[in-house]
């Protein structure tokens, strides 16, 4: 034992552990800073198209397509953001490891053993993504109910004054708690499928993978005549052993981040979902295309608008009251001959 050494050392770890604190600390950062660039750009786009002219009057008003714009300009975009960048940092280092540990295990052991590996995250990257399948769709209709159960919030604080002089407010809370529940009953069942999916994610990227390492290191090690533990005593092969055993841990945890990554790219794929649609609905607001659709009794209306303003709506006469507010509203109405529909066009 070399006490000078073995001091010389520690004092060389104590010096560099700043170093290694602010690099961790700055790759933090460079994250974060990726997030927030990203948002900025996206909210920017989104915003010159959300108030090019009247988009947003038509959006509200003219097209039902996108009830809570809000929500999708500001909780949606921020967590669509978040969710790219954390899928970012969490293939990048992973991917880094997996490349490192390879060439050292490659060259140290030959390439069968990274081999089995590489073949291993295939077969459970594939199992592991079709079982996440229902995510996506999941991620989508929590995000929708959270929206609506925030447009029913601010819609009663935007008409409270009416509310309160019809006495609304009994009306009010039932509507309230029954979007309440139809989000807590999603937000159950989506939490039962992320337990059961982390269960199977664990046994699959942690535990099989350590054990198909561990088989794998160990090939070379019980054949006699490999070429390069050829000439190595029992000690030899047994230090070796240990230094590519933890080389090989750390592999398979490589293997398993980059797995287990696979469900973030599934919650972002239900996120991509509601951006993708907010932009589709705000490009076809601007080349003057509305799509509305109208309830009367028990059957729903559909609604075509063109860019010059004019709306057609094939609507049921039975049960319905048509009001026509302002002066400047007309309204012609075709009766077709032997039914009790009517066909009318709207003109702003």
């Amino acid at each position: 034992m070399d006490r000078k050494k073995f001091t010389s050392h520690i004092i060389v770890f104590l010096a560099s552990m700043p170093v290694i604190s602010v690099v961790n600390n700055i790759l933090k950062y460079s994250i974060g800073e990726v997030k927030l660039r990203f948002r900025t750009r996206l909210t920017q786009y989104l915003y010159d198209e959300y108030l090019k002219g009247f988009t947003y009057y038509k959006m509200s008003n003219l097209d039902n397509r996108i009830a809570n714009a809000d929500q999708l300009l500001t909780t949606d975009v921020d967590k669509f953001c978040e969710t790219v960048t954390d899928l970012y940092s969490n293939i990048s280092k992973p991917l880094l490891d997996i490349v490192i540990y390879v060439y050292r295990l490659t060259m140290g052991l030959g390439g069968k053993t990274p081999a089995l590996l590489i073949a291993y995250l295939i077969v459970a990257g594939f199992f592991l993504t079709y079982l996440r399948r229902p995510t996506g769709r999941m991620t989508v209709t929590e995000q929708k109910l959270e929206g609506e159960f925030r447009y029913i919030n601010s819609r009663l604080i935007t008409n409270s004054e009416e509310v309160a002089f019809y006495q609304g407010n009994q009306r009010e809370k039932l509507t309230l708690l029954a979007s309440f529940e139809k989000l807590t009953s999603h937000l159950r069942r989506f939490l039962e499928f992320r337990v059961g999916m982390g269960v199977i994610d664990n046994i699959v990227a942690k535990y099989f993978a350590t054990v198909v390492g561990f088989y794998s290191v160990s090939i070379p090690f019980f054949a006699a005549k490999h070429p390069l533990l050829m000439g190595c005593g029992k000690e030899e092969r047994y230090r070796r052993y240990y230094e590519y055993g933890r080389m090989l841990v750390k592999l398979a945890e490589a293997i398993g981040r980059l797995v287990l990554s696979g469900r973030e790219m599934t919650r972002l794929a239900g996120f991509t979902t509601r951006v993708t649609d907010l932009i589709k609905v705000l490009k076809d607001l601007n080349q003057g295309h509305y799509v509305r659709t109208m309830v009367t009794g028990s059957k729903s209306t559909a609604s075509n608008s063109t860019h010059d303003g004019t709306t057609t709506l094939d609507i049921n006469l039975k049960d319905c009251v048509l009001r026509l507010i302002g002066n400047k509203t007309k309204m012609n109405i075709k009766i077709l001959p032997g039914c009790d529909e009517v066909k009318s066009i709207l003109i702003a």
